[in-house]
């Protein structure tokens, strides 16, 4: 019995340090928009949401969205203090390494960032079978259209 208890937990042991990487999917992302906004009314709007990403800077060099550029699309609805919205994201370098997240915006803050939910959908190349997700916040500079992604989370690799 003592032989049968020792083979289960060295198999329990191998199988649980083979059973992925974490990584720390948080970071910055930063680009450029490009919304085209509705205004339905006094404080109601919606805008088909498009942004345009830098390569990723991540809080881990060593996640498989590290260095990734990417375009973020969707809509967003804004009446009075809040919003809400969803949409897709796809972040991709040349090497034919892509990750596809989808996002939910759940709320706006005073200073007007969008904050809410991601997750990954699907990746392919180097980043196959990836997953995770998390939070962001998310500020535009209606002027220049600059906009900084304060992003948080959890990515795993199988």
């Amino acid at each position: 019995m003592i032989r049968i208890s020792a083979v289960i937990l060295t198999v329990f042991a191998c199988g649980t340090a083979q059973a992925g990487q974490l990584f720390d999917g948080s970071g910055t992302g930063a680009g450029q928009s490009q919304n085209e906004i509705v205004i339905l009314g006094d404080g109601h709007m919606v805008m088909h949401s498009v942004g345009v990403y830098e390569p990723l800077a991540t809080n881990d060099p060593n996640s498989p969205m590290a260095g990734l550029p990417g375009k973020c699309f969707g809509s967003i609805e804004i009446r009075g203090g809040s919003a809400t919205g969803a949409g897709h994201c796809v972040f991709a370098n040349q090497e034919e390494t892509a990750v596809i997240t989808d996002w939910q915006v759940t709320g706006l803050a005073a200073n007007g960032a969008l904050s809410g939910q991601w997750t990954v959908v699907g990746a392919a190349g180097a980043a196959t079978g990836l997953t995770g997700g998390g939070s962001f916040s998310n500020l535009t500079d209606r002027e220049t259209g600059t906009f900084e992604n304060t992003i948080t989370g959890a990515l795993t690799m199988p």
